[in-house]
């Protein structure tokens, strides 16, 4: 007689012979984790940048303006002058326009510098009215500290610690912005001559002629825009430096053209350059004239051209396609200046406006320069 098949055995937990349970999977901590590592990282690339600071300002000028000088260099190819010609033309050009601008305005801004102090007490003076409604409650709270302070015997003394003065930082400081200066223009030279070689390097490793073609279009709409975002802002800086140089001459007030080079430096900080720029001709009209109204006329001048400049004719003339977002101007020029100093400020908007023309031309990152962009 056949044999029954023998009954399946059932485990029972907790007992020999039972099989390992499966491990459920820890999601809280593994994402923990894995936001522990991008933090990690983030905190790595910012120190590494603040290191390398010394190295990657001077490179990234002088690639911003092989950007910016791209256009002359290949206009001189099309007449048949080489790469390497017209590069040292537009680096010859550029030391010299930069040499007749610091020899023209060393003067002024060397004796603004030594009567520095003079100036910063005759503008307290100046302000004086303003301050004395709060000289009482400055007197009040003095004498509240006095009831208030430990101990009556012998008076403290006050620790007054020596800081170099603005002249002798811009003496220590001159040598490395000549020697930084040289590597920029050394670098520009470097990139402008080179022309189209890392571009060419790129479509010649790259195997499907889709990819090449690809590579190429990407490549040449994002000097297209980097281009035109800085000659724009550029020739507008410019313009509006030599507006305010009129218009501070026409006030009377002394070195306009110092004024007017200021305010077309400083126009490439957004918001921060106005505000700079609208203080500093405050104190000097201050100074300058004895009637405080005058001072006021000088700073509404000022702020009534800004302004045109910032809310009407940037935008018309750049269009939306390169308008970002003014909460991500603002962020990034603090996390930038908080990395490389005063170069960061200066840097950030162009830093930004080329992360953003990336982020447009990569389908996977458009959602970033939605983000960006206003």
């Amino acid at each position: 007689m056949p044999k029954s098949p023998p009954a399946p055995s059932r485990a029972v937990p907790g007992r020999r012979g039972e099989g390992p349970r499966p491990a459920k999977p820890v999601y809280g901590w593994a994402r923990l984790r894995t936001f522990a590592d991008i933090g990690l990282l983030a905190l790595g690339v910012l120190y590494t940048l603040y290191l390398a600071r010394p190295v990657l300002v001077p490179m990234l000028l002088a690639l911003f303006l092989r950007m910016l000088f791209t256009p002359a260099t290949r206009a001189l190819r099309r007449y048949g002058v080489p790469y390497g010609v017209g590069a040292a033309a537009v680096v010859v050009g550029l030391s010299a326009v930069l040499g007749l601008g610091a020899y023209s305005l060393s003067s002024p801004l060397a004796a603004w510098v030594t009567k520095l102090p003079a100036t910063a007490t005759q503008i307290e003076h100046k302000i004086r009215d303003i301050r004395a409604p709060l000289a009482k409650v400055r007197r009040a709270v003095d004498a509240v500290d006095n009831l208030t302070s430990l101990g009556g015997g012998a008076a403290s003394r006050a620790v007054v610690v020596s800081r170099p003065s603005l002249g002798a930082m811009l003496v220590t400081g001159t040598p490395k912005l000549v020697f930084n200066l040289v590597i920029v223009l050394a670098l520009l030279y470097f990139l402008l001559a080179s022309g189209d070689v890392f571009l060419n390097k790129l479509v010649h490793v790259l195997q499907h002629e889709a990819d090449k073609r690809r590579a190429v279009h990407i490549a040449r709409s994002m000097e297209r825009q980097m281009v035109r975002y800085l000659v724009t802002k550029t020739v507008i800086n410019g313009a509006l430096g030599v507006v305010v140089a009129g218009a501070t001459y026409a006030m009377g007030m002394p070195d306009p053209a110092l004024w007017g080079f200021m305010v077309a430096l400083l126009n490439y900080m957004p918001y921060l350059g106005a505000a700079v720029s609208a203080v500093v001709l405050g104190g000097v009209a201050l100074v300058t004239f004895p009637d405080p109204g005058h001072a006021l006329l000088v700073s509404g001048v000022f702020i009534a051209l800004a302004t045109v400049e910032g809310q009407l004719i940037t935008p018309a003339v750049l269009g939306q396609r390169l308008a970002l977002n003014p909460v991500v101007i603002f962020v990034a020029m603090v996390i930038w200046g908080w990395i490389w100093g005063v170069a960061g400020v200066l840097l950030a908007v162009p830093i930004t406006v080329s992360a953003k023309i990336v982020c447009d031309h990569v389908s996977s990152l458009r959602h970033l320069g939605e983000f960006l962009g206003r």
